[in-house]
């Protein structure tokens, strides 16, 4: 009976969007579904949300579900910069961090390989937080970055913009 059903995490949203032809009466959710990242960018483009001033710069990771599935690329940066950040780019490509759902488990070697990899373009920037949009992402960086590092949903960023900068508050 909703609208909309608000998914924040990458991969969850990209396969729910495909429930259509998985079950009866998926089509129908399959249409509501919408990731977090596209809500609050529209509520941010159209005025509902704040925008804050500022350019601290944050590394961003695109989980492949968000960016080759969803095609969502330029929204979690939208919300970034409404945070007062500045996004940096790790990786124009959007290559794997190796997570992908259950990649890691049935090939862990490679899933480390790309590990490794995404830390080194992540660490390159000589940033120490990074914005990524999957739980799966999210845990294979934390895994290959160390612990100086910090790694957020570009929404959490956004959170503690409203919290600490919002006069309103």
């Amino acid at each position: 009976g909703f609208d909309h059903v608000v998914v924040d995490s990458a991969g969850c949203s990209a396969h729910m969007k495909g429930y259509g032809h998985l079950t009866e009466g998926g089509e129908n959710l399959a249409r509501r579904i919408i990731d977090a990242n596209e809500f609050i960018a529209v509520l941010i483009e159209n005025g509902s949300l704040p925008v804050f001033e500022g350019n601290r710069p944050i590394a961003v990771q695109d989980p492949c579900h968000l960016r080759h599935a969803q095609r969502i690329v330029d929204e979690p940066r939208t919300i970034l910069r409404a945070a007062g950040c500045e996004p940096v780019e790790i990786d124009p490509g959007g290559m794997c961090c190796g997570a992908a759902g259950a990649y890691q488990l049935s090939h862990p070697t490679v899933a480390e390989q790309l590990g490794a990899q995404k830390a080194e373009q992540v660490a390159s920037t000589g940033l120490t937080r990074v914005a990524s949009a999957n739980p799966g992402c999210e845990m294979q960086l934390k895994n290959h970055l160390g612990a100086e590092y910090e790694v957020v949903h570009p929404i959490e960023v956004y959170w503690e913009a409203l919290e600490t900068l919002d006069p309103r508050r």
